[in-house]
């Protein structure tokens, strides 16, 4: 056709991208003549698509005979990702006889699923190259896939950091001849075999090793011919009222035999976790998946075979690495000596710690100074609390001059552990200073020894105090 090495090249060479992540690449192509063309276009293709069909598939028409059912078809699909860009316009319309390396470059959605194959579903992602010619002819098109991981943290599950254990036993049915009744087989219970086995946690990425350990105790007279180390992923698909499932082999290994009436014990044996999606396949409504550890102890014959088996979780992002604090060593006395004090024992102080040089670090002083308590040269003028009432406490303006002398000649002498207030805003929840009673439960216990308590005086200061509760009463002076 004219167009030689048609490829898309991405800028990951394993194609894996996790959801929310920038796809980018180059489409590339070699045209060995002139052509007239609409441009290079490129599409992203990103759903899900699930199919399969109940009943009788023998039956192609509506008539059902007896004992027969007609197929019932289940199909449904999902679109995550559905775009087409112009990737490139030639001038005039013509693509000219060259070699063309075109970049292409797009943000994934964050909440997508992760890719998938199964028998009856999928969830696969495209990329899409094609060189249109003038009209509605495709001179060459390209589709490479790619892979999607969605992002599942296993920080956020803390209980998958922990070990899981697996018990079970089983026991053999045997004929054998006894031979006080002759030539007559006898079948006979053999004794058990016991298998205690455990996982080192429930949570895993792609690369990491599931760690088996455990004993297998066979006590039976039946050889162990292998032992099975599956990690099985179960798909379940739904279309409206209808649901199938389907179990997919992983990842499997094998271990040796074991003799009758003998044990094995494994220690860390690995159950390596390839390449998959991770658990749930979050984002997409009609496929989900679920993991789990299958152990199976096969014996010779027609026995059946004894299973161990827990669930799991596959994620994206691993648990953080546990942080392991060391000591730090004391310093040296050359690094600190200007930090020393050495007359620090003579002034009462502490001495140094072990391994730490004279007076490092400088410790305080066995008793301190009391420090002083700021008194505010005027009230603050703060906003009352929610739920108070304010009132504005203040002396007698109107007193005559030879009271106030007297007042000030007068030696104030304050109720012992009362506070004589100045001029300020006393805040109280629930309490009038005067035309109602005040509660049983309150107490006048701060007053101004120079005023007398007088009916007539509007401007009485009193402050009171909730008994036991120093919260209810702020004052501010």
């Amino acid at each position: 056709m004219g167009i030689d090495n048609f490829a898309i090249r991405l800028n990951k060479p394993s194609g894996v991208y996790y959801a929310g992540e920038t796809l980018s690449g180059n489409v590339q192509f070699i045209t060995t003549k002139p052509y007239n063309s609409d441009g290079v276009f490129i599409k992203y293709i990103g759903r899900a698509d699930v199919n399969w069909t109940e009943g009788y598939k023998g039956n192609t028409d509506n008539r059902s005979g007896p004992g027969q059912e007609a197929a019932v078809p289940y199909e449904a699909y999902e679109v995550y990702i559905d775009k087409l860009e112009l990737l490139y316009s030639p001038p005039d319309g013509r693509l000219t006889a060259n070699k063309y390396s075109l970049p292409f470059s797009i943000k994934l959605p964050p909440h997508i699923p992760s890719s998938f194959t199964g028998s009856v579903g999928k969830i696969v992602y495209q990329v899409r190259a094609d060189v249109h010619l003038s009209g509605i002819h495709t001179a060459a098109s390209v589709t490479l896939p790619f892979t999607v991981l969605g992002v599942k943290d296993l920080k956020f599950d803390a209980h998958l950091h922990n070990p899981v254990a697996m018990s079970n036993n089983k026991t053999f049915s045997t004929m054998y001849h006894d031979k006080s009744l002759g030539a007559v087989s006898v079948w006979r219970k053999s004794k058990p075999i016991i298998a205690h086995l455990s996982i080192n946690k429930q949570g895993f990425v792609s690369g990491e090793d599931i760690l088996v350990s455990g004993v297998i105790n066979n006590e039976s007279d039946v050889d162990i011919k292998e032992c099975e180390l599956k990690l099985i992923e179960t798909a379940q698909y739904r279309v409206g009222g209808g649901k199938t499932s389907e179990k997919i082999t992983a990842y499997k290994s094998i271990q040796p035999a074991i003799d009758k009436e003998s044990k094995a014990i494994w220690e860390n044996v690995p159950i390596t976790v390839p390449c998959i999606p991770p658990s749930g396949l979050d984002g997409c409504s009609i496929i989900t998946n679920s993991y789990s550890v299958l152990i199976r102890i096969i014996p010779c014959g027609v026995h059946f075979a004894l299973e161990l088996s827990c669930d799991i979780t596959i994620g994206t992002i691993p648990f953080q690495e546990e942080t392991v604090s060391l000591p730090i060593p004391p310093p040296s006395e050359a690094e600190y000596a200007h930090l020393t004090t050495p007359e620090a024992s003579k002034d009462g102080y502490d001495p140094a710690p072990p391994g730490f040089p004279s007076g490092y670090p400088a410790p305080l002083p066995k008793s301190l100074p009391p420090l002083p308590v700021p008194v505010p040269s005027r009230p603050l003028s703060l906003p009352p609390l929610p739920g108070s009432k304010v009132f504005k406490v203040t002396r007698n303006a109107q007193r005559s001059s030879e009271s106030a002398q007297t007042e000030g000649s007068r030696e104030k002498t304050p109720i012992p552990g009362a506070l004589i207030v100045p001029s300020a805003y006393v805040y109280l929840r629930g309490v009038k200073l005067r035309g109602v009673n005040k509660p049983k439960s309150y107490q006048s216990i701060y007053k101004t020894s120079t005023n007398k308590r007088d009916e007539d005086d509007d401007k009485a200061s009193y402050v009171s105090e909730y008994n036991n509760s120093p919260r209810s009463i702020r004052t501010f002076c």
